[in-house]
Formats: C-alpha cells, structure tokens, sequence
C-alpha cells in the first residue's frame, strides 16, 4: 500500500479547524464583543480554514497521483529498454 501525505494531513485537519475556531471565539468573547458576532466571525473562519484545507489536500492528492503515474511511467519505459535489448 502507498503512503499518501494528505492522509496522515486529513487526521489534522478537525482539530486545527475545532482549535482555530474556539481560540477566535474565546479571543472574541475577551475582547468584549458580543457573543453572537464572536460566534458569527470564529464560524466563519473556521469554515473557510476548512475549505482552504480541503483544497490544500486536494492539490497535495494531485501532485502525489502525479508522481505515481510518472513513476509508472518510467518503470514501463526501463521494461521496455529491457525487452528490447534480449
């Protein structure tokens, strides 16, 4: 079985949002404001952290399957050479 590095990534990716997300709310919460537009702004950062990661593990999917098939690629290659010279 392949080592895919958004995997090991993917099992981070809630905590950080869930701590991103209740440090912006208690910050807000110190910092006087009101609690329903503290709420509001941590929620709203935590989504869109959450979606920069999601895209950030696809980018890391792509270059990973990229790599893959040019590895494949040139192990067919070398095959190739190889049967052609016998």
């Amino acid at each position: 079985m392949r080592f895919i590095p958004s995997d090991q990534l993917a099992r981070f990716a809630f905590p950080i949002v869930a701590l991103v997300f209740l440090g912006l709310y208690v910050w807000g919460l110190l910092s006087g404001a009101v609690p329903e537009l503290a709420l509001a702004r941590a929620g709203l950062a935590g989504a869109g952290l959450a979606l920069l990661l999601r895209f950030g593990l696809g980018i890391v999917d792509a270059i990973v399957i990229g790599i893959a098939l040019e590895e494949v690629a040139a192990s067919d290659a070398a095959t190739d050479v190889a049967a052609n010279q016998s």
